[in-house]
Protein backbone atom coordinates (compact mmCIF):
# COMPACT_ATOMS: atom_id res chain seq x y z
CA UNK A 1 0.00 0.00 0.00
CA UNK A 2 1.38 3.38 -0.99
CA UNK A 3 1.53 6.07 1.68
CA UNK A 4 -1.27 8.60 0.91
CA UNK A 5 1.20 11.50 0.86
CA UNK A 6 3.43 9.64 -1.63
CA UNK A 7 0.38 8.69 -3.69
CA UNK A 8 -0.68 12.34 -3.91
CA UNK A 9 2.83 13.35 -5.00
CA UNK A 10 2.92 10.68 -7.71
CA UNK A 11 -0.52 11.53 -9.09
CA UNK A 12 -0.26 15.32 -8.89
CA UNK A 13 3.41 16.13 -9.48
CA UNK A 14 5.67 13.33 -10.72
CA UNK A 15 7.03 14.06 -14.19
CA UNK A 16 5.19 17.34 -14.47
CA UNK A 17 7.71 20.07 -15.22
CA UNK A 18 5.18 22.90 -15.19
CA UNK A 19 7.69 25.47 -16.40
CA UNK A 20 7.73 23.54 -19.68
CA UNK A 21 4.04 24.24 -20.23
CA UNK A 22 3.48 27.76 -18.97
CA UNK A 23 2.78 26.81 -15.31
CA UNK A 24 -0.58 25.18 -16.16
CA UNK A 25 -1.90 22.97 -13.37
CA UNK A 26 -2.41 19.98 -15.66
CA UNK A 27 0.03 19.01 -18.39
CA UNK A 28 -1.30 19.61 -21.89
CA UNK A 29 -2.29 16.66 -24.03
CA UNK A 30 0.02 16.62 -27.04
CA UNK A 31 -2.31 16.36 -30.01
CA UNK A 32 0.30 15.94 -32.68
CA UNK A 33 1.56 12.90 -34.49
CA UNK A 34 4.91 14.36 -35.57
CA UNK A 35 7.40 16.78 -34.07
CA UNK A 36 9.42 19.34 -35.99
CA UNK A 37 13.16 19.85 -36.01
CA UNK A 38 15.24 22.96 -36.68
CA UNK A 39 17.40 21.22 -39.27
CA UNK A 40 17.72 18.06 -41.32
CA UNK A 41 20.75 17.15 -39.20
CA UNK A 42 18.63 17.37 -36.03
CA UNK A 43 16.04 15.08 -37.63
CA UNK A 44 18.77 12.58 -38.61
CA UNK A 45 20.04 12.59 -35.01
CA UNK A 46 16.51 11.98 -33.74
CA UNK A 47 16.22 8.89 -35.93
CA UNK A 48 19.47 7.59 -34.43
CA UNK A 49 18.03 7.72 -30.89
CA UNK A 50 14.24 7.55 -31.17
CA UNK A 51 13.81 6.40 -27.56
CA UNK A 52 15.11 9.62 -26.04
CA UNK A 53 13.56 12.21 -28.35
CA UNK A 54 10.07 13.06 -29.48
CA UNK A 55 9.77 12.04 -33.11
CA UNK A 56 6.41 10.36 -33.64
CA UNK A 57 3.57 10.32 -31.09
CA UNK A 58 2.63 6.70 -31.62
CA UNK A 59 5.92 5.82 -29.92
CA UNK A 60 6.31 8.62 -27.40
CA UNK A 61 5.38 12.18 -26.59
CA UNK A 62 5.61 14.40 -23.49
CA UNK A 63 2.13 13.47 -22.23
CA UNK A 64 2.85 9.77 -22.60
CA UNK A 65 6.18 10.09 -20.76
CA UNK A 66 4.43 11.69 -17.77
CA UNK A 67 1.90 8.85 -17.66
CA UNK A 68 4.65 6.21 -17.91
CA UNK A 69 6.54 7.78 -15.00
CA UNK A 70 3.40 7.87 -12.86
CA UNK A 71 2.43 4.27 -13.66
CA UNK A 72 5.94 3.00 -12.88
CA UNK A 73 5.97 4.85 -9.56
CA UNK A 74 2.52 3.55 -8.60
CA UNK A 75 3.65 0.00 -9.35
CA UNK A 76 7.04 0.43 -7.68
CA UNK A 77 8.73 -0.37 -11.00
CA UNK A 78 11.82 1.05 -12.66
CA UNK A 79 9.87 1.99 -15.79
CA UNK A 80 6.62 1.34 -17.59
CA UNK A 81 5.41 1.20 -21.16
CA UNK A 82 2.07 2.57 -22.28
CA UNK A 83 0.60 1.26 -25.52
CA UNK A 84 -2.05 2.72 -27.78
CA UNK A 85 -3.96 -0.56 -27.99
CA UNK A 86 -4.70 -3.61 -25.90
CA UNK A 87 -3.55 -5.87 -28.72
CA UNK A 88 -0.18 -4.09 -28.85
CA UNK A 89 0.20 -4.53 -25.12
CA UNK A 90 -0.63 -8.23 -25.23
CA UNK A 91 1.61 -8.99 -28.21
CA UNK A 92 4.58 -7.20 -26.64
CA UNK A 93 4.18 -8.82 -23.22
CA UNK A 94 3.76 -12.32 -24.60
CA UNK A 95 6.50 -12.11 -27.25
CA UNK A 96 8.96 -10.75 -24.67
CA UNK A 97 8.40 -13.78 -22.46
CA UNK A 98 8.16 -16.83 -24.74
CA UNK A 99 10.49 -18.62 -27.11
CA UNK A 100 10.25 -21.50 -29.56
CA UNK A 101 9.18 -24.69 -27.82
CA UNK A 102 7.34 -22.94 -24.97
CA UNK A 103 3.80 -23.78 -23.97
CA UNK A 104 1.26 -21.19 -22.85
CA UNK A 105 -1.64 -22.00 -20.57
CA UNK A 106 -4.42 -19.47 -21.05
CA UNK A 107 -7.86 -19.01 -19.61
CA UNK A 108 -10.65 -20.06 -21.93
CA UNK A 109 -11.97 -17.26 -24.11
CA UNK A 110 -9.17 -14.73 -23.56
CA UNK A 111 -9.23 -11.33 -25.21
CA UNK A 112 -9.96 -11.88 -28.92
CA UNK A 113 -6.59 -10.65 -30.18
CA UNK A 114 -4.74 -12.74 -27.62
CA UNK A 115 -6.51 -15.86 -28.84
CA UNK A 116 -5.74 -14.96 -32.46
CA UNK A 117 -2.08 -14.64 -31.53
CA UNK A 118 -2.11 -17.93 -29.60
CA UNK A 119 -3.94 -19.83 -32.35
CA UNK A 120 -2.48 -18.35 -35.53
CA UNK A 121 0.79 -16.47 -34.92
CA UNK A 122 2.64 -18.33 -32.18
CA UNK A 123 2.29 -21.83 -33.68
CA UNK A 124 4.46 -20.62 -36.59
CA UNK A 125 7.23 -20.25 -33.96
CA UNK A 126 6.58 -23.65 -32.35
CA UNK A 127 4.76 -22.13 -29.35
CA UNK A 128 1.64 -24.02 -28.31
CA UNK A 129 -1.32 -23.04 -26.15
CA UNK A 130 -3.74 -24.93 -23.94
CA UNK A 131 -6.97 -23.25 -22.80
CA UNK A 132 -8.22 -24.01 -19.29
CA UNK A 133 -11.06 -22.99 -17.01
CA UNK A 134 -9.46 -20.07 -15.20
CA UNK A 135 -11.38 -20.83 -12.02
CA UNK A 136 -10.18 -24.45 -11.75
CA UNK A 137 -6.70 -24.51 -10.22
CA UNK A 138 -6.66 -28.34 -10.12
CA UNK A 139 -6.13 -28.48 -13.89
CA UNK A 140 -2.59 -27.19 -13.42
CA UNK A 141 -1.60 -30.01 -11.09
CA UNK A 142 -1.25 -32.50 -13.92
CA UNK A 143 2.43 -33.54 -13.93
CA UNK A 144 2.46 -34.11 -17.69
CA UNK A 145 2.27 -30.39 -18.42
CA UNK A 146 5.22 -28.04 -18.33
CA UNK A 147 3.96 -24.57 -17.65
CA UNK A 148 6.02 -21.75 -19.09
CA UNK A 149 3.52 -18.93 -19.10
CA UNK A 150 0.07 -18.28 -17.78
CA UNK A 151 -2.01 -15.76 -19.61
CA UNK A 152 -4.87 -14.20 -17.67
CA UNK A 153 -7.08 -11.39 -18.79
CA UNK A 154 -9.99 -9.72 -17.05
CA UNK A 155 -12.50 -10.11 -19.82
CA UNK A 156 -16.26 -10.18 -19.14
CA UNK A 157 -16.66 -13.52 -20.93
CA UNK A 158 -13.43 -15.18 -19.78
CA UNK A 159 -13.16 -17.20 -16.61
CA UNK A 160 -11.63 -14.53 -14.41
CA UNK A 161 -8.93 -15.68 -12.05
CA UNK A 162 -8.93 -14.11 -8.67
CA UNK A 163 -5.66 -12.73 -7.30
CA UNK A 164 -5.34 -15.38 -4.61
CA UNK A 165 -5.30 -18.19 -7.17
CA UNK A 166 -2.78 -16.29 -9.31
CA UNK A 167 -0.54 -16.05 -6.24
CA UNK A 168 -0.78 -19.82 -5.77
CA UNK A 169 0.26 -20.34 -9.38
CA UNK A 170 3.18 -17.98 -8.89
CA UNK A 171 4.38 -20.21 -6.06
CA UNK A 172 4.45 -23.07 -8.56
CA UNK A 173 7.07 -21.13 -10.57
CA UNK A 174 4.67 -20.12 -13.28
CA UNK A 175 5.86 -17.02 -15.08
CA UNK A 176 3.16 -14.38 -14.75
CA UNK A 177 3.28 -11.90 -17.59
CA UNK A 178 0.26 -9.85 -16.60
Amino acid sequence: MIDPKKLSEIINELGEDREDYFQSVAPPIMQTSNFSFNSVEALRNAFQDEASTYLYSRATNPTLKILEQKMAALDGAEASLIFNSGAGTIFTAVLANVKSGDHIISVEKPYTWAQKMFDHVLPRFNITTTYVDGKDIKILRTPSKTIHSLFTWKHPIAGVLNYRISEQWQNWHVQRIF
